[in-house]
């Protein structure tokens, strides 16, 4: 029986861990320096958004409930 994943709600993807969701990779030029450099993220490509490691993208999974 397919059901919905729970890691990404049905969506097929999660917030990327390397931005939290931002889209964005800050990176202060010296340690005491403001503001950031805002670069894209080079793991999600600037949406903030990867594919669910649980169900791969396809928004199910499969339940061993049958």
């Amino acid at each position: 029986m397919r059901v919905y994943c729970r890691t990404c709600n049905g969506t097929g993807e999660v917030d990327c861990t390397y931005c939290n969701g931002t889209g964005n990779d800050e990176t202060r030029l010296l340690p005491c320096e403001e503001p950031y450099m805002y670069e894209p993220c080079f793991y999600c490509g600037r949406s903030g958004k990867v594919v669910c490691p649980e169900c791969h993208g396809s928004a199910y999974i499969e339940d061993a409930e049958d």
